[in-house]
């Protein structure tokens, strides 16, 4: 089962971490020695995720990163685009709650319409249990430092970004 696998909506991407308290080692991926397994897919858009329409070819970029190297991917269609997480961050990661993700971010839109407001910025799912974020405001044309508390209270939505708030069982269920 993929337990805990976190979409992030990005055409770049570069340090993306998730930390908790001493018990639980931090997994993080600096992109300083290749694409780290990483991959993009595009998925149905607005709130009725699913499951992947197409895989997104990824390009690693060793220097221009925030700091180092970084990914890249254009987004294929007008589905829900995202970078999807590798192994390490998949698993039994009930300890992780109350931890952060954290990662660094920019893109670039076409057009001033593609503002990318419509989508969560980050998905975790396990099975058909789906918990979606939006941070504040959309990343720019520079790396934006962007952190998602994994807890209640945080601004998790179950489902979709207008989905009910996310409960201690919704993160129990995709952590654990």
């Amino acid at each position: 089962m993929r337990t805990f696998s976190p979409f992030i909506k990005a055409l770049a991407a570069t340090s993306v971490a998730l930390a908790a308290g001493l018990a639980n080692a931090a997994i993080s991926e600096d992109f300083s020695a290749g694409a780290g397994g990483w991959q993009a897919v595009d998925l149905p858009g607005s709130g009725s995720y699913g499951s992947v329409i197409n895989p997104v070819p990824v390009t690693y970029f060793a220097t221009g990163g925030s700091p180092g190297g970084y990914i890249s991917a254009s987004d294929p269609s007008s589905n829900s685009f995202y970078f999807d997480a590798p192994g390490a961050f998949l698993g039994n990661l009930g300890g992780y709650l109350g931890g952060t993700l954290a990662f660094d971010t920019y893109y670039t839109p076409n057009t001033a319409a593609n503002a990318w407001r419509d989508d969560a910025d980050v998905l975790i799912y396990s099975g058909s249990k789906i918990l979606a974020w939006r941070a504040d405001a959309n990343p720019g044309a520079d790396w934006t430092h962007v952190l998602a508390t994994l807890g209640v209270g945080q601004g998790w939505r179950v489902g979709s970004i207008n989905g009910g708030a996310a409960t201690a069982a919704d993160f129990s269920s995709v952590l654990g």
